[in-house]
């Protein structure tokens, strides 16, 4: 499987299946998708399968995509934990975090915020109860809040080196839980493995599709990244922002 570090290097061709990740990479963060990327979505689905594919919530999803996609594209939330197929009609699986899997997760959040708190003060302008959300089989927590303003979500970690520190200095230490980035604030926390890589292969092997016709885009296919498990199940790209997704799905449709 190829992966191309961004849109220059990758070739026109025609993929019959694309899976996108969300925020920074067809919308900005949290924000409703925009109409030249909605126009370029609807040609991409007249001639591919395309599915999103986000740590956000299956509500949050479609409050970026609106409801004009809900018959025309399929989604996998919550890192792929949550999965409909709008061409089948129901939900593949639907997977939740146990009382105990929470307990550790609200744990290791608590002794980030205990250490950071003068960081995440610095950057809050919501309640505590906006700076985590449980979604049921993920629970993101976000160091300047989920529902912050776009330019001081962009500004507090846009390559991830501060959070990764984090997590070098207070590590989760979980048999059944893992953490990973989400967008450039959250730590997203979902049960071991059941990442968005395991989750697309299982995907794949669902409706039998093959690797090779297959192109995931992200924002965050870089080593720690909430996209970089998907590396090596099929073809990637990895992008800057929704601009550069936009060129990719151009030279897919030509």
């Amino acid at each position: 499987m190829k992966h191309f570090e961004n849109v220059l290097d990758m070739p026109a061709r025609k993929y019959k299946h694309v899976f996108f990740d969300m925020d920074n990479t067809v919308t900005p963060s949290r924000s409703a998708v925009e109409d030249d990327m909605r126009e370029i979505l609807v040609k991409l689905g007249e001639q591919a399968d395309v599915a999103i594919v986000s740590g956000g919530s299956e509500a949050q999803i479609w409050r970026q995509m609106t409801d004009y996609f809900k018959d025309k594209i399929s989604f996998m939330a919550q890192n792929g934990n949550n999965a409909f197929s709008h061409e089948v009609g129901k939900y593949l699986w639907k997977r939740t975090l146990s009382s105990e899997e929470k307990k550790e997760i609200l744990d290791h959040i608590g002794k980030i915020k205990s250490r950071y708190g003068g960081l995440i003060a610095s950057f809050q302008k919501e309640t505590d109860e906006k700076l985590i959300e449980d979604r049921g089989c993920q629970i993101s927590f976000s160091f300047v809040g989920h529902n912050a303003p776009l330019a001081d979500k962009v500004k507090f970690d846009p390559k991830g080196e501060t959070r990764l520190n984090i997590l070098k200095e207070i590590p989760l230490v979980s048999e059944t839980v893992q953490v990973k980035l989400g967008g450039t604030t959250c730590f997203d926390y979902n049960q071991f493995g059941k990442n968005k890589g395991y989750n697309i292969v299982e995907w794949l092997k669902y409706f039998g599709w093959k690797p090779e016709d297959v192109l995931y885009v992200g924002d965050a296919l870089f080593p720690g990244g909430n996209d970089d498990t998907v590396l090596g199940v099929c073809d990637t790209l990895q992008v800057s922002g929704p601009a550069e997704t936009f060129t990719a799905i151009e030279k897919i449709i030509r």
